[in-house]
This record gives structure tokens, sequence and C-alpha cells, in this order.
């Protein structure tokens, strides 16, 4: 009996050293899985956070896209309007430019006094009152102006009709 408290003796001082071992091997894992846990729920958020910043970007990216859309259909529409204003213009300078050439008598000859020479200016002098042909529609008497075209009228200028 003796030699049976002693072997029960030995055998439960081995199994609390085993028991010992496990419970440090098992501290140890606990420990182990704590940091991966930490440090799988530190990736997690680093990558929820850079998931979220990537989102915030791609949505300003998009609204600067669909800006920028925005703004180009504008500009082709504003350059549209302005191109039809142009042809408008065009066609109305045409209409105008048609009217005057019916309106318009046909040019007279240059008529200048017997034995003149041309005046310096280019004009053609008609007859003895001193009246200028400055152009087939404008008379100028005396440096005064009629008519509707000249080289003092807006055309002449630089401004349109």
């Amino acid at each position: 009996m003796k030699a049976d408290r002693k072997r029960l003796k030995g055998e439960k001082t081995d199994l609390v050293s085993q028991m010992q071992q496990l419970y440090a091997t098992l501290e140890s894992r606990e420990e182990q899985l704590r940091d991966f846990i930490r440090n799988y729920e530190q990736h997690r958020k680093e990558s929820e956070d850079a998931v979220k910043a990537l989102a915030k970007e791609k949505d300003l990216l998009e609204r600067e896209k669909w800006e920028l859309r925005r703004q180009a259909k504008e500009a082709t529409d504003h350059a549209t309007a302005l191109r039809s204003q142009l042809d408008l213009k065009d066609n109305r300078m045409k209409e105008l430019e048609a009217e005057l050439a019916m309106v318009r008598p046909p040019s007279p000859p240059c008529l200048r006094p017997p034995g003149a020479a041309a005046a310096s200016s280019g004009s053609d002098v008609l007859g003895d009152r001193g009246m200028t042909l400055v152009h087939p529609t404008v008379l100028e008497w005396s440096g005064v102006q009629s008519g509707r075209a000249g080289p003092q009228s807006g055309r002449d200028r630089g401004q349109g009709l």
C-alpha cells in the first residue's frame, strides 16, 4: 500500500506538472490569439478606412467628371448657339447685300468737265457746282456728304451693317 501511495503521489506530481505545462501553453496560445485578433482588428480598421477614403475620392472624382461633362455640354451648346447666331447674321448680311444690289442703280459713267483731268483724290468732278463723285451712290458737296455709303460711313470705320 505504501508503494501504491508513493506511485499515486508520483503520478499526481506528474499530472500537476503536466497541468502546469498545459496552462502555460494555453496562456501562451491565448496571448498569441489575442495578438492575432488585435492585429486583425487593426488591419480591418485600416482597410475599412482605406476603403472609405477611396470611396470618398471616387465620389469626388465622379462629381468632378459629371461637372466637367456638364461644362463641356454647356460650352458645346454655347458654341452651337454662337455658330447659329453667326450663320443668321451672315444670312442677314447676304440678304441686305442682295437688297442693296437690287436697290442700287447701275453705276453711272464718270463725268468730268470737258478737258479736266481726274481729281487728285481719285474721285470724279460732276459739273461746275463743285460736286465730286465719291461712290456711285454718294455725292460730296464742299466737304459735306450725303447718301448711304462712303468713306465716313459706319461700314468703313470697321462697324458692321
